[in-house]
């Protein structure tokens, strides 16, 4: 007999197989899962090597996944080195200066200053608006003579001091280029640089981390997320399109890295890698090719560690005006796509082209969309490219897609594209979309319309949820808090309670849906025979709390691969 290398017993095995059926002991050998059933009927496996874990009762269900991450991102920032500018650290633009002149006293003139984090919709200052943004000269007076830059909570953007615009030969005699934002009366750049081509003509005049110090923040990242119970994420958007994005932590040394690190066994998370290839972060179909002629992926990755897929931005995001609308909004535009072109069909023209080359050549691809239109067109780009070029379950899907209304939700169901959601950042963003709901016009969008998860999972679509990290920290059970109980975490109320899940469809978006969304629902995501040992054990039954308090359950164990990582 093969005794097994692992027994877990007398638990309550959620197992979220298709009938959600719940057990009581688990056998482990060699990594992967042999028996499932009975602490009795398990026990026959025990040898004189074997570990036995006696959860005296405890729930134990698969592992979580993130299904939208920027891991290596959020490594950074919870690196005691980096500036963590993120709510509730920082309550106020003078708590966030107090903080970089902290930081300037330690560091050598000269030495570029990086952090992230900085919300205007919490900085005291600014009253709540979301829309207002620190600009170079709010930062000067501290940081003389340091290069800075500061990314936003949303990564969409970003805001320099003027050292930093110096050393970048940046001016109001510069050419005005995409993505830098001026003052109107004066020309002067006002330090915010917007999207990935924007911040790249800033960032590109900054150092890259070093390999070390890339696999130091993946590390740090990893631990974190194995003490909230996670064994597998996304690292949403890593290449040569993101070499100097977010402190290098998007870029292609990155992937160089995961696969080093998968190598010498010191992954403690299985990763899903989002390549961005498009050349100096700027999204065109001209710019995809060059990209991709630059892009070297390993060859001798296991799946089961590293995979790849492919991630671009189809939009930006609300509060700076670039979300791709079909109505007016405030601003007296509607928005545009990330894609050339002076009019929309132009822009959807490059869009369809990169999306068909993109599938014919057998990529997986997750967008970022927002606004209601680019939702539709990427429905419509999905479809047109796998009809022209029909392939087995490609797996594509949209990442955030807060406005997907129910006509688009259909055809999402029809042709099995999938959903990649953040409840978490819905539930900051339920009362700023109702607040605002004058931006959309005609179709009057407004908060009850948004994130109608329950509607997507009745007509079959994979939802799978995610942080975002590290624009929210992830805590996977906070996420299915705010996802059964759609409550505002900014004004308490409840927003289309229609819509609200289980806590068992909540569990799924978390678990064997996030494998699906990877197309590894075969091998994880699920407590069953034949796949991956990836569990993780809580210190509260998370079918029978409070849902108010589904978020506070501590995480006791975490177990990746057969082997214990975390244990509180």
């Amino acid at each position: 007999m093969a005794y097994a290398d692992m027994l877990i017993l007398n638990g309550k095995v959620l197992t979220v197989d298709k009938n959600f059926s719940i057990k009581e002991a688990i056998a482990v050998k060699n990594g992967m899962i042999i028996d499932v059933g009975t602490s009795d009927d398990v026990k026959r496996l025990a040898g004189s090597q074997t570990k036995v874990i006696d959860l005296m009762g405890k729930v134990i269900l698969p592992g979580a996944h993130d299904a939208h991450l920027h891991a290596a991102t959020y490594g950074m920032v919870l690196n005691p080195s980096f500036l963590n500018l993120s709510y509730p650290n920082i309550k106020s633009l003078e708590e966030l200066k107090e903080k970089l002149a902290a930081k300037v006293k330690s560091t050598p003139p000269g030495t570029w200053i990086k952090g992230m984090g900085w919300n205007p919709a919490f900085l005291e200052e600014f009253g709540g608006d979301a829309t207002k943004l620190i600009t170079r000269y709010d930062l000067d007076d501290v940081s003389p003579d340091h290069p800075v830059y500061l990314i936003h909570y949303s990564c969409h953007l970003l805001v320099a001091n003027s050292k930093a615009l110096e050393l970048s030969g940046l001016n109001k005699d510069t050419p005005d280029m995409k993505g830098m934002a001026r003052d109107p009366q004066t020309g002067e750049p006002t330090g915010i640089f917007e999207e990935t081509f924007g911040q790249y003509l800033l960032t590109k005049n900054a150092p890259l981390p070093s390999y070390e110090e890339i696999k130091e923040n993946i590390k740090i990242c990893q631990a974190k997320l194995n003490s909230d119970g996670y064994t597998s994420h996304t690292d949403a958007g890593l290449g040569v399109g993101g070499d100097y994005q977010m402190g290098g932590m998007w870029g292609s040394r990155c992937i160089d890295v995961y696969q080093q690190m998968s190598e010498a066994g010191e992954l403690t998370c299985r990763a899903s890698l989002g390549v961005f290839p498009f050349f100096e972060g700027v999204h065109s179909y001209e710019n995809l090719l060059k990209g991709l002629e630059k892009t070297k992926l390993p060859k001798n990755n296991d799946p089961n560690w590293v995979r790849f897929w492919l991630k671009f931005w189809g939009d930006g995001m609300l509060e700076n005006w670039t979300t791709w609308m079909w109505d007016e909004q405030v601003c007296g535009h509607h928005g545009r796509s990330s894609f050339p072109g002076e009019t929309d069909e132009e822009q959807y023209e490059d869009f369809l082209k990169t999306i068909k080359y993109l599938h014919k050549n057998g990529w997986q691809i997750g967008i970022h969309g927002m606004g209601d239109r680019i939702v539709d067109k990427t429905i419509d780009a999905y479809i047109a490219a796998m009809e022209e070029f029909p392939r087995n379950n490609p797996g594509h899907y949209i990442i955030h897609g807060e406005l997907t209304t129910l006509e688009q939700a259909k055809r999402c169901a029809k042709y099995n594209i999938g959903l990649s959601v953040q409840p978490t950042i819905d539930a900051l963003l339920y009362s700023l979309y109702d607040d605002l709901k004058f931006r959309w016009g005609g179709k009057g969008l407004t908060a009850k319309d948004m994130s109608a998860y329950k509607t997507f999972m009745d007509l079959g679509i994979n939802v799978a949820g995610g942080s975002d990290g590290p624009i929210f920290f992830p805590n996977w059970r906070q996420s299915v808090q705010d996802a059964v109980t759609r409550k505002s975490s900014v004004n308490g109320k409840a927003y289309s309670p229609e819509n609200a899940i289980t806590v068992e469809d909540g569990i799924r978006m978390y678990t064997i849906n996030g494998a699906i969304q990877e197309n590894m629902g075969h091998m994880r995501g699920s407590i069953e025979i034949g796949k991956l040992a990836d569990f993780q054990v809580l210190g509260e039954d998370i079918l029978a709390v409070n849902k108010e308090e589904i978020g506070q359950i501590p995480v006791v164990m975490t177990i990746v691969d057969g082997k214990i990582v975390y244990s509180a």
